[in-house]
């Protein structure tokens, strides 16, 4: 299969790059998805923005995953997504936030700490939301509601 959607960034220091490609290609494994590709390159830290993607030296690791174009798909590669995240965390990584909307708030405010105070200092500067973009609404959204256990019924 041919790789599907967008990749997924990912930041996980160099000394645990090897143990979070074995998680990695096992959570593949798990969810029957394949790993149609691996990108590899060195990130320096950066201070030049408000939501620093790299604060240390990384590997950044760009991985495409293969997914048939159907909704079931879609959702597993999702989860999927949001699994392999929380192993770049578990591993002392992060995410890219400007292109990975699956990750799940706990995920954002983990990696991105400053986040709702860059969101509370862009209402205070744009009270009428006259600048917008996709990124903004779902950030806005994904930390405008309390959060709540979720609990399933049996």
């Amino acid at each position: 299969q041919k790789p599907n959607g967008r990749p997924l960034r990912l930041l996980v220091p160099p000394e645990k790059l090897e143990a979070f490609l074995c998680a990695a290609r096992a959570a593949c494994g798990q969810w029957r998805m394949t790993l149609a590709g691996i990108e590899l390159r060195h990130t320096a830290p950066e201070n030049d923005s408000f939501l620093c993607w790299a604060r240390r030296d990384y590997a950044a690791i760009t991985l495409r995953l293969a997914a048939a174009p159907v909704l079931g798909a879609a959702v597993r590669a999702t989860q999927l997504r949001r699994e392999l995240i929380e192993t770049a965390i578990k591993h002392g990584g992060s995410f890219a936030v400007s292109c990975t909307p699956e990750a799940t708030r706990a995920q954002a405010e983990a990696c991105y700490p400053e986040l709702p105070k860059f969101l509370a200092e862009k209402r205070r500067l744009d009270p009428c939301e006259r600048m917008v973009n996709p990124w903004y609404l779902h950030y806005r959204r994904l930390f405008s509601g309390k959060t709540c256990a979720v609990r399933f019924a049996n």
